[in-house]
């Protein structure tokens, strides 16, 4: 499908809605999409992301199942 029929396809179902929360939540993603700001990571972010890097080419990191576990039991004490 082409792009100019894609949007005139979301166009009229848009057009046809009266979805008041499906409407903002579309007029939000757009807006966050033509904003072409990068995030800035914290120090912190940028800390955890390189220690979580380390961890994986290592081979310490932990599988999404045990990590899943793991919280599941500690959000039960």
């Amino acid at each position: 499908m082409e792009t100019n029929e894609l949007q005139k396809r979301i166009i009229r179902k848009v057009l046809h809605t009266d979805d008041r929360q499906l409407l903002d939540s579309l007029n939000q993603l757009l807006n966050i999409s033509n904003n072409h700001e990068t995030y800035r990571l914290s120090d912190h972010e940028k800390s955890m992301i390189l220690q979580s890097r380390a961890e994986y080419m290592s081979g310490e990191a932990v599988p999404n199942e045990i990590l899943f576990y793991q919280n599941v039991h500690w959000m039960s004490e």
